[in-house]
């Protein structure tokens, strides 16, 4: 069976890369047939791009909408 993994998170090392890797490595193990996808690591993000979109990512409601207003 084949699975495919896609990681979204901007900052490499995070708890979501961890767990990403480890998914990974079980589905491995367990005899599957794994397509991990990074779709900002294929896209060669710039250290700024990583920063601001984790400056994004992190945003309450209430700071996002005063942002794009």
């Amino acid at each position: 069976m084949k699975i495919s993994v896609i990681l979204g998170h901007p900052q490499k090392g995070s708890l979501n890369h961890a767990i990403a890797d480890k998914v990974v490595q079980t589905l491995l193990h367990n005899g599957y047939e794994v397509v991990f996808l990074d779709p900002l690591a294929q896209a060669h993000c710039q250290k700024n791009d990583e920063e601001e979109a984790y400056k994004y990512s992190t945003l309450t409601e209430e700071r996002f909408l005063r942002r794009i207003k």
